[in-house]
């Protein structure tokens, strides 16, 4: 790897006192980010073990089902609490929702995907769960407490959907699915604390998950945490769904195609990357010096994994201390979205926030998204081809200020990752936006031993024979470029030709290629594509790393039998080097449709001539490496940078393309829709210098 020094600009004598080793905040961000190492705790001691919640006079006030809570004494010392639910929705309210740790309560819906709304109408104490909660049937469980709710060590959760929160949602809106706020009327929040200002402080309104804790959803299922402070120390799992931790006094949610500029996908720009809800957060009421912003913690012993879906953080302070992982296969792809930024603004169009926050990806955190390892029912790994959309896995990480601790990595093979530094939140696509300089304070911070790593797979293994495809029946519009052979041999046979090479009878096998099924390694073995954009600074100190290489696929060794032709003075060709001008009088190896009709299975076939299969070797195939673009008015790259491309022999010897090498762009290369260098390129590179040079430019201890 070749470390990278670009200096910072130059500045003048006497404009900027001398700066501590970490970079200075505004106010309110050095206030949210001095609450991050604060653990938020009930006040209450925890619940004895067989507590279970109390109904309130007013017990169910929506729906239908029993009449009232079951309880039934467990073998543990506990109790086990059992609500029959038969409507498709129902509104509960309690006293108090605590399960204690030997307790359990199901929710036994009637319904498959029935859904229980929870609210505690209780005197002013948390909830607090250290038992198992679970709903039958892939049931749907909000839990609404403004006193806040803790998931304490040894809590199991176990349904179809957790929303748990410290703000409030309407009857009407929970009836209404979450669409009121969703399609009709967006600029209002979903969520919302209507509570004194007294209370919105960080012990009063929290949901926290503690270490220990555990909670899971079936396949597509959601986990959704709302609260002025949400904080995971604990295990959260949505197979195939959504996390979503936001924190604020108000909560937006919004479908992804709401923001669809923002979030579309490289390979159709009307599919979003995102599969579940975009969120944005307000501001509430609270008093200095917490203010009225939010934040979430994912705590070094914190876990969030969603195979095939998607993980979101959003409030003014994040922090990601411990570890968010997806994965991606070839039909679902994975993403994660970690935005520091709040103060929605509901006077556009578009719910958009407003302000940028402080986004920390902690010391040794891992932010990562690998291929998937589900396999389909008979065993085999899952596959696509070329004719499907593919989507490739993505993660954005925004913020006023973004730093990467010392080791802390980020790492996604063949992925998107779009990392930004602004004051206002930025909503526009990376390949139109219009780059300007903002505050100081706008920048990226990569510490030594941080790691963004795209690099293309290197594990995808397929075999050689897969290149030799068999054709169906040709027919005439197959034979369009060799007019002498519609009437020939190969009229009406299926044909089995090598698709890396052309053919001067079938044309262009583009079509052939396009169908061939690829893993999802295979799909990521490409490097993927870094993005740095700071109004501020990029800084990367020596010792941190970036790296889009590109991978490799091995081709394991076949035996193939191609199709055959004999032209007229004797000559075998096979369908890569067939002349189209020839006739040919016999066939080796092909399958000729039979003039005598059908079966119940389709056309006749009949096998001419078979030779005995050849040996295919099996080779290395490279692929090409991706790309980095850095954008800021000040940048210093000490760390290294990887973007190396390996080709095989076959590569080497031109019998295929050549995997490239990646690109660094520093600067904006491209203003709006506008390329460098072009007449209607406005504004500038935002670069206020550049220079290269080997050693390096001294660089003040300070800027760091």
């Amino acid at each position: 790897m070749t470390p990278l020094l670009v200096p910072k600009r130059p500045r003048r004598a006497g404009t900027h006192a001398a700066r501590p080793h970490r970079w200075p905040l505004t106010p309110l961000a050095a206030a949210l980010a001095s609450a991050l190492p604060w653990l938020v705790t009930a006040e209450a001691a925890p619940p004895v073990a067989r507590a279970v919640p109390v109904p309130a006079v007013s017990w169910r006030v929506n729906g239908a089902g029993s009449a009232a809570p079951v309880n039934r004494p467990n073998a543990q010392g506990g109790v086990d609490q059992t609500i029959g639910q038969s409507s498709p929705r129902s509104i509960y309210q309690w006293d108090s929702f605590d399960i204690g740790a030997a307790s359990s309560v199901t929710f036994d819906m009637g319904l498959k995907g029935a859904s229980a709304l929870n609210r505690v109408v209780g005197p002013g104490a948390p909830s607090q769960i250290f038992g198992r909660l679970s709903a039958t049937n892939g049931g749907e469980i909000f839990l609404i407490n403004t006193n806040g709710i803790l998931f304490g060590r040894g809590a199991q959760v176990n349904t179809g959907a957790l929303i748990a929160s410290a703000l409030n949602l309407s009857d009407a809106e929970y009836l209404s699915g979450l669409t009121r706020s969703l399609l009709f009327d967006p600029k209002s929040p979903t969520f919302r604390y209507d509570g004194t200002a007294e209370n919105f402080v960080d012990a009063k309104n929290f949901v926290r998950v503690d270490e220990g804790a555990n909670l899971t959803t079936g396949n597509g299922g959601r986990i959704f945490l709302f609260a002025k402070r949400v904080e995971n120390a604990g295990s959260l799992s949505t197979p195939g769904g959504q996390t979503l931790l936001a924190a604020g006094g108000e909560v937006y949610l919004q479908p992804p195609n709401a923001q669809l500029a923002l979030y579309a996908s490289e390979a159709n720009p009307n599919v979003p990357t995102l599969r579940g809800l975009l969120v944005e957060v307000g501001q509430g009421p609270g008093p200095l010096p917490e203010g009225a912003a939010g934040s979430v913690v994912n705590q070094p012993s914190g876990r969030i994994d969603t195979p095939r879906g998607n993980a979101t953080l959003v409030a003014m302070a994040v922090n990601q201390s411990g570890r968010i992982s997806a994965t991606s296969s070839v039909t679902e792809n994975g993403s994660i979205i970690l935005r520091a930024q709040g103060a929605a603004n509901t006077a556009e169009n578009v719910v958009r926030a407003s302000q940028g926050g402080s986004l920390t990806l902690g010391a040794g955190s891992q932010t990562t998204i690998t291929p998937d390892a589900t396999r389909a029912a008979n065993g085999r790994p899952l596959t696509s081809d070329g004719n499907a959309t593919f989507v490739n896995p993505r993660i954005d990480l925004a913020g006023q200020s973004v730093l990467l601790d010392a080791g802390a990595q980020v790492t996604a093979p063949g992925a998107t990752v779009h990392v930004r530094a602004e004051d206002k939140p930025g909503y526009e696509p990376f390949d139109s936006v219009r780059y300007q300089a903002g505050s100081d304070a706008a920048r990226i911070v990569l510490r030594a031993g941080a790691v963004i790593d795209v690099s293309g797979t290197t594990d995808a293994s397929v075999s050689a024979g897969r290149n030799f495809v068999t054709t169906e029946l040709l027919g005439s519009s197959d034979l369009k470029d060799a007019p002498l052979q519609k009437n020939g041999l190969l009229a009406r046979s299926k044909v089995t030709l090598d698709v890396r090479e052309g053919s001067p009878i079938l044309g262009d096998l583009a079509k052939y290629r396009l169908g061939l099924q690829q893993t999802i390694e295979e799909r990521l073995s490409g490097g993927g594509q870094v993005t740095l954009r700071a109004q501020g600074a990029v800084l990367a100190a020596e010792g941190s790393r970036i790296d889009v290489s590109g991978g490799h696929v091995t081709f394991t060794a076949a035996d193939v039998r191609p199709t055959l032709l004999m032209s007229q003075n004797g000559v075998l060709f096979d369908l890569n080097n067939a002349p189209a001008d020839q006739t040919y009088r016999f066939g080796q190896n092909l399958q000729k449709g039979s003039l005598a009709g059908f079966d119940r299975w389709g056309v006749n076939v009949a096998y001419g001539t078979l030779t005995p299969q050849r040996h295919e070797p099996g080779y290395l195939e490279g692929r090409a490496a991706g790309s980095l673009s850095v954008v800021a008015p000040t940048v210093v790259l000490r760390g290294g940078l990887a973007a190396q491309a390996e080709n095989g022999e076959r590569q080497r010897a031109g019998l295929d393309g050549r995997a490239t090498g990646g690109s660094l762009g520093v600067g904006a290369l491209r203003q709006g829709t506008a390329e460098f260098g072009t007449p209607t390129y406005s504004g500038d590179a935002v670069l206020k210098s550049f220079e290269v040079s080997p050693g390096g430019p001294a660089v003040a201890a300070a800027l760091w």
